[in-house]
């Protein structure tokens, strides 16, 4: 698709909806966005997001009509992810941006240890991971 038949679908978009503020970055990011796709088929998401939507759609939203009308289920960057974390390995990395967090916010780590077992009691799965 040209930039200017990515303008063209954002015109459209931003006619139908005129309350909405879009510009500068926003607009860029949709025209970017719609640039990879055929022009036909996200000129056609763009009419039917706009006979059956009351909201101005995000990227997201609309690039997933797009695949949808396209027939494709999902963007292939989320198909070739079949790796799905641990408990173990969702707690150890939760725990480690906690404590980075909590450390650029001047906690002392104690602190950050007696916060971290605060959070584990709340946690619905036995916390594995050493506090050491």
């Amino acid at each position: 698709m040209t930039g200017n038949e990515a303008a063209d679908i954002v015109e459209y978009l931003v006619g139908a909806y005129p309350g909405t503020y879009f510009q500068g970055p926003t607009a860029e990011v949709f025209v970017n966005s719609l640039s990879v796709s055929d022009y036909g088929v996200a000129k056609k998401a763009a009419i039917e997001w706009v006979q059956s939507m009351d909201v101005f759609p995000t990227v997201a939203q609309l690039n997933g009509t797009i695949r949808r009308l396209r027939g494709a289920s999902e963007p292939a960057a989320l198909r070739e992810q079949t790796q799905v974390a641990t408990k173990e390995q969702a707690q150890g990395a939760f725990l480690g941006g906690y404590r980075a967090a909590r450390s650029q916010a001047g906690d002392s780590r104690e602190e950050i240890e007696a916060k971290a077992e605060a959070h584990k009691e709340h946690w619905p799965f036995k916390m594995t991971e050493s506090l050491a």
